[in-house]
C-alpha cells in the first residue's frame, strides 16, 4: 500500500519557526524552575550577534547587536517536541 506524502506549503514552515520559538521559550522556563532538582538544567548557553557599529558621514550612528541566552537541555529538548508536534 503506497502511502501519501502531504504536500508542504510556505506558510507551514512559517508554523515550525513559531513552534520552535515557543518549545525552546518553554523548554527554558521549565529548565529554570526544575534546574534546583536537576543541576544540569541550569546550564545555559548565548547565541548572538555581537554589537556592530555603522557610522555615516560623522553624523549618524547605529548599534545593531541580537543576544539569546538559552537553557541547553530545556530549549532542546523543547525545541524537539515542538518538531514532533509540527510533524503530526
Amino acid at each position: 500500500m503506497q502511502t501519501m506524502r502531504r504536500q508542504r506549503k510556505a506558510g507551514d514552515y512559517i508554523i515550525l519557526v513559531v513552534f520552535l520559538a515557543l518549545g525552546a521559550f518553554v523548554g527554558d522556563l521549565l529548565g529554570e524552575l526544575l534546574a534546583p532538582y536537576a543541576p544540569i538544567l541550569g546550564r545555559y548557553g548565548e547565541l548572538g550577534i555581537a554589537p556592530v557599529n555603522f557610522h555615516l558621514l560623522h553624523l549618524v550612528n547605529f548599534t545593531f547587536g541580537i543576544s539569546f541566552r538559552l537553557n541547553l537541555i530545556g530549549a532542546l529538548l523543547g525545541g524537539l517536541l515542538a518538531v514532533f508536534l509540527w510533524l503530526k
